[in-house]
């Protein structure tokens, strides 16, 4: 049994990291949530060698983006954005509990967004 749910883990894993797609920044991904229900993705270019540069690590930032909700708005809808990069130092900040060395680092916020690339013109 364990066997099994080790071997299904792993399947999901290398699924989830096949769906990725590199993209220069959030809005492609955001659209494609709003059209698809979800959109996996990393970013690259200038955004994502920043990133690397800042956190002092060699993983890409990982972004998940799933719909959540229904809005008002005809093509809108809310959306849960989930980031995550492995490796990160964080950077110096006098006065803040940090962490030693490289640590895996995730960030989940939700949104409101619509498929032409807007955010909804009425809050629900």
């Amino acid at each position: 049994m364990l066997i099994r749910a080790l071997i299904l883990i792993c399947f999901v894993s290398t699924v989830q990291a096949a769906e990725r797609r590199p993209v220069d920044g959030i809005k492609p991904l955001l659209i494609e949530a709003v059209t698809n229900g979800e959109a996996h993705g990393y970013l690259v270019g200038e955004a994502g060698a920043k990133l690397k540069e800042t956190f002092k690590t060699d993983y890409p930032m990982e972004i998940d983006i799933h719909t959540i909700a229904e809005l008002p708005e005809a093509g809108c809808k809310r959306v849960r954005v989930a980031s995550k990069q492995r490796g990160v130092v964080e950077p110096k900040v006098k006065g803040l509990k940090q962490v030693d060395g490289p640590d895996d680092k995730t960030m989940v916020f939700d949104m409101n967004f619509c498929e032409d690339g807007s955010f909804p013109k009425e809050a629900p």
